[in-house]
């Protein structure tokens, strides 16, 4: 009877896609059923899976991680300037960068939008030769400056969040000053998007 039981058993387990592991201990019919959770659907985006870009040769101190379902990468790192430097390396149909700054070298306050623009080309030109990236980050810092120097001549005030397109005949690409804030003991975080897209 017990094998007419561990049989009934097995075939009605083999019509499940889950794993059975069945043991027998003391007589008993140890059925441990392993749950098969759904796979991970590869992400259907147009771009890969997002790869270390801070130059660790130059910055060996860099952790890189990405996220559960492998769209997004993390990069944190410290300067040599002292400021704290997190990448996150994200987007699907859009290939995008965002640069956020801990800093303590600069001091204004967070609504003075021309002074903190002009921190942020600073801030992202001190980045060049450590990241490894498909965009053109030095053009992008050339747009943003000389947005800023219209920005100030004609008296407009900067606008956060705004695109400011640097180029791209086939995919554009553009850069955006994204968010200025204080953190604590006057260390403010600058936060700048470099964009790519749509792929």
């Amino acid at each position: 009877m017990k094998y007419c039981l561990i049989l009934f058993v097995l075939a009605t387990l083999s019509c499940n896609s889950n794993s059975t592991r069945i043991d027998v201990v003391e007589n008993k019919l140890i059925i441990d059923t392993i749950i098969s959770q759904p796979k991970e659907k590869a992400h259907e985006c147009t771009r890969g899976v997002p790869e270390p870009l801070i130059k660790t040769s130059r910055l060996p101190d860099t952790k890189f991680s990405l996220s559960i379902d492998s769209t997004i990468g993390f990069e944190e790192t410290r300067l040599n300037n002292g400021d704290k430097l997190s990448i996150k390396n994200w987007g699907c149909e859009y290939y995008t960068l965002t640069y956020q700054f801990e800093t303590s070298r600069f001091s204004a306050d967070t609504n003075n939008l021309s002074f903190w623009f002009k921190r942020a080309e600073i801030l992202l030109t001190g980045t060049l030769g450590l990241v490894d990236a498909p965009l053109n980050i030095k053009k992008g810092i050339m747009h943003l400056e000389y947005y800023n120097y219209h920005a100030d001549k004609d008296n407009n005030r900067q606008q956060l969040g705004e695109e400011i397109d640097f180029g791209g005949d086939v995919i554009r690409e553009f850069i955006s000053v994204d968010r200025i804030s204080i953190l604590k003991d006057s260390i403010y975080i600058v936060e700048i998007s470099i964009s790519m897209g749509p792929l």
